[in-house]
């Protein structure tokens, strides 16, 4: 048994996953936010190293990706390299970090690259049930060649063993499950409510209004946006009495996370001339650095706020100015940060205390209650291990609309089950109907999706006691291959047209009979459409299309429309914006008009080919139908492309800085996907024009690579002047003494 680990004592959780990853069995991790799987990650990749194989490590976002590069390039010097899609640095190292997404295509495109790959680390693997990307993760543990093992980690779920039962059937190999439940830094949980009294969780029923007591937000100036920020404002205040900074507040929206941090700026957060001064130095060394413009409105606004101690963070910050946000707040610049909730996802950035603008969120239809699952992932991110002895979290409580149970419901319910997302994209589907046309169901029978629904048919149970590892045959059906002694094969048993969910939407095997469902239709739209041919081989466009992956069919409708034919670069960056535009609600977007750029009768034609192909789906019942083109950007990329600075953009828009990049790095992978293929296709002609228009698009604050090449410098730079501090982090047991009294942050005690 292994108990320490490059000097570090090992807790009981990592000993046991180190234990199978030696083994060489697939591992599953489960454990709190915080709590040191990172570690585990670490032994996989030593491991592969060692034994002369190559490791992968998936992350579910960029940032997180890019995070990962600088770490383990520090850790492992000259072993490291990266592809995120539109960042390729070193992609054949013996670590790469790619996301799930270029890993998944990798397996379609050219699985022989994988051969020497001994470990895939998945992080976050309960990402899996993400609505619009979860199903790249199946696809990915389903497809995965068997010389691979993989070591998911994940925060806690309810359904650990059932989605271990899985996995092990799918790799067809056995699997260690370790469960870890306890936080190595204890987090107490306070309510407060918008009035200003705080309560610990199991006191919240304190917080109840008196009968015809409180004080409603219509008769505090400014209205509702006022009354909650003051409360907001009380909580930050709170916790700074308390000397429990720094505090990271999450907030719903872009907009009240940077209300909130200019409204507490004349707060007295514990910092004197000497640290702003210090905060404001760092924040404008880190500028040039990443050759941020020091005259950026933006820049400004967060130059007094840095001086504050205090900073905001959201998409639609630049993506160079949120890892500048970043590196402040890690090195203890920032004592209180206003964040939006992907923060929390993976980013190892720990404060001593967390607090929530609510329980409630706006989903893009509704307010609704926050998942259990991703209040913990959050709150998980209070207490910082070897330095505070227990991580304080405030929720913001509104009696005159909230029950107090909801509040501790969110807090402490049962946290929510992993659920199967399987719905196959066009290039998965292509790319597997090419290799093995109808038996294409049977892979299908292999989706986390059919597994439950074959437990729940069955009368199975979906979840094993703590003593059973999921794992070592026991209970096992024989269902290799795809293949069940217990049932017939779903597509001949089941029929057309019966795939309609339940209110629960898996009940009997719902979720599993309309994923089928959506993989007949979207075959008859392949077929239809002529990607497929009546023998149920790929045509030319059907090849374009599984080598794209992602808005594969818009694109290919728009290289066979003819629509490509006669344009510039310039032109085609344009055009091939308005497949990956998503426009946000009430933003203006100025410039030139598309049918100007374009000509009238591209523009015609593009416009229908994307249309005809989006109401095609809609007719045939395609649950996500592709999206209709969206021109908004046109004009900003044709200024882009033709030479324009960045700052010349902000005139034409009132889109933030960061959506605009984000559009412009999902265009340049979009067209560096079709290059290959373009040529496989015989139009080299046309590769090289799309070869252009990316590198036309690639360039300042849009290159991804060039700010992640300037990181890693930034963070070699630090290490040879202060030494490296461990990536895996100080495994340190102080036990200061914890706070005697109850928080007092003001209002009714």
């Amino acid at each position: 048994m292994f108990e320490t680990y490059r000097g570090l004592p090992l807790d009981r959780f990592q000993q046991d996953a180190i234990a199978g990853i030696a083994a060489g069995e697939n591992v599953l991790v489960a454990a709190p936010t915080g709590a040191g799987k990172t570690l585990i990650a670490h032994f996989a990749l030593e491991q592969a190293l060692e034994q002369g194989k190559r490791a992968i490590y998936t992350a579910p976002i960029k940032a997180l990706s890019n995070q990962k590069y600088r770490d383990l390039s520090l850790a492992y010097p000259g072993k490291v390299g990266i592809s995120t899609g539109d960042v390729s640095i070193d992609a054949d190292a013996p670590i790469v970090i790619m996301t799930t997404e270029i890993f998944r295509n990798t397996i379609f495109e050219d699985a022989a690259r994988l051969g020497d790959v001994g470990w895939l680390i998945l992080d976050e693997v309960h990402f899996l049930d993400d609505p619009e990307r979860g199903t790249v993760w199946e696809e990915t543990l389903i497809f995965s060649p068997p010389n691979v093992r993989v070591l998911g980690l994940s925060a806690t779920v309810s359904n650990l063993y059932e989605f271990a039962a899985w996995l092990e059937e799918v790799r067809e190999h056995p699997i260690r499950v370790v469960l870890e439940e306890r936080r190595p830094v204890p987090l107490k949980i306070y309510g407060c409510s918008t009035e200003g009294s705080v309560r610990p969780l199991a006191k919240i029923d304190e917080l109840r209004l008196r009968r015809g007591g409180g004080t409603r937000w219509n008769r505090k100036p400014g209205g509702i946006r006022a009354y909650f920020q003051h409360a907001w404002r009380t909580i930050v205040q709170g916790v700074a009495d308390r000397e429990e900074l720094p505090l990271l507040f999450f907030l719903f929206s872009r907009a009240a996370c940077e209300e909130l941090a200019s409204a507490c700026v004349d707060l007295d957060l514990g910092r004197d001339d000497a640290a702003g001064r210090r905060a404001l130095v760092e924040f404008r060394r880190l500028i040039a650095a990443f050759d941020v413009e020091p005259t950026h409105p933006e820049v400004r606004a967060l130059e007094r706020l840095i001086q504050r101690g205090i900073a905001y963070h959201h998409a639609g910050v630049l993506p160079a100015l949120k890892e500048v946000i970043e590196r402040l707040f890690g090195a203890g610049h920032v004592s209180l940060l206003c964040a939006t909730e992907t923060f929390a996802l993976g980013v190892n950035m720990p404060a001593r205390s967390v607090a929530f603008e609510g329980i409630r969120k706006w989903n893009g239809q509704a307010r609704v209650q926050l998942e259990t699952r991703a209040f913990m992932q959050m709150a998980g991110r209070a207490g910082r291990r070897g330095m505070d002895a227990e991580g304080s979290v405030y929720v913001t409580f509104n009696p005159e609309q909230e029950e107090p149970r909801m509040v501790v419901q969110v807090a402490t319910g049962s946290v929510e089950p992993v659920r199967s997302q399987f719905n196959l994209s066009y290039g998965t589907l292509l790319n597997l109907y090419h290799r093995l046309g109808d038996k294409i169901f049977e892979a299908c029978e292999k989706s986390f999706a059919h597994f439950r629904a074959e437990r729940q048919e069955l009368g199975r149970a979906g979840r094993k006691g703590p003593h059973d590892r999921g794992g070592k045959g026991k209970g096992k059906r024989d269902r290799r291959k795809g293949k069940s002694k217990q049932r017939g094969h779903p597509l001949r048993d089941e029929g057309r047209g019966r795939g309609r969910k339940g209110p629960d939407g898996e009940r009997k095997g719902g979720r599993f009979k309309g994923m089928l469902e959506q993989v007949r239709i979207k075959l008859d739209v392949l077929f239809e459409l002529q990607y497929l041919d009546r023998e149920g081989k790929c045509t030319g466009r059907g090849n374009f299309a599984r080598a794209v992956f992602g808005h594969e069919l818009q694109m290919a409708e728009l290289v066979w429309s003819g629509a490509y034919d006669d344009l510039t670069a310039e032109q085609i960056a344009v055009l091939t914006t308005a497949v990956v535009f998503e426009p946000r609600k009430g933003v203006h977007y100025g410039g030139e008009d598309p049918r100007r750029i374009l000509g009238k009768q591209v523009f015609k034609t593009a416009t229908q080919a994307i249309t005809g192909l989006a109401q095609l789906e809609e007719k045939r019942g395609v649950n996500a139908p592709v999206g209709y083109p969206e021109w908004g950007m046109s004009g900003l990329v044709w200024a882009w492309v033709n030479g324009e600075e960045f700052a010349e953009l902000r005139e034409l828009t009132d889109a933030s800085d960061g959506d605009l990049v984000r559009v412009l790095r999902q265009t340049i992978q979009l067209l560096r996907l079709s290059v290959e293929p373009l040529r496989k296709e015989g139009r080299a002609e046309l590769a090289s024009r799309f070869r252009a228009a990316h590198a036309l698009l690639k360039r300042g604050l849009v290159d991804a690579e060039v700010q992640l090449r300037k990181g890693s410098e930034l963070e070699a730079e630090r290490v040879s002047t202060f030494g490296a501090v461990s990536s895996l982090g100080e495994v340190l047991h102080p036990d200061p003494s914890p706070p005697d009294s109850l928080p007092n942050f003001g209002g009714r005690s």
